[in-house]
C-alpha cells in the first residue's frame, strides 16, 4: 500500500469512517483482546513447561514470558511478529519430529477399526 501506518492504525481509520469514538473504542478493544491473549498463551504455556522433568522450567518460562512481553512493548508489530512466526515454525519442526519418532506408539482408533474390519474381510 506504500503507507508507514502500522495494521492496528489503518483498522482504526477505517472504522472511523462509519463508527464514532474509534479512538477510545479501539485501544479498549486491543487491550481487551492481548490481555486474554496474552492470559490465555501464558496459561498454556505454563501448564505444558509442566511436562518437562526439569526443576526450573517454570521459572525459565516465567522469566521468557515476562521478558517477552516487556521486549514486544517496545519493538514494531513486523519485528513482534517475525519473531513469533520463526519460533511457532521451530516449535512445529519440534512436533513434527516428536510425532515421527513416536509413530510406533501411538495408535488412532479408527485406523485399529479399520483393520479389525480388514482382517475379518479377508
Amino acid at each position: 500500500m506504500g503507507t508507514n501506518v502500522e495494521g492496528t492504525k489503518l483498522v482504526q481509520m477505517a472504522f472511523e469512517r462509519y463508527f464514532p469514538y474509534m479512538n477510545v473504542f479501539m485501544p479498549i478493544f486491543i487491550f481487551l483482546t492481548g490481555y486474554s491473549t496474552i492470559i490465555s498463551y501464558f496459561a498454556v504455556g505454563m501448564k505444558t513447561v509442566g511436562y518437562l522433568k526439569s526443576r526450573l522450567s517454570k521459572y525459565i518460562y516465567f522469566f521468557y514470558a515476562v521478558v517477552s512481553l516487556v521486549a514486544f512493548s517496545f519493538v514494531s508489530q513486523k519485528i513482534a511478529l517475525l519473531i513469533m512466526s520463526l519460533s511457532s515454525g521451530f516449535l512445529v519442526m519440534i512436533n513434527l519430529l516428536t510425532i515421527f519418532k513416536l509413530r510406533n506408539e501411538i495408535e488412532h482408533p479408527f485406523v485399529k477399526k479399520y483393520f479389525k474390519k480388514y482382517k475379518a474381510l479377508s
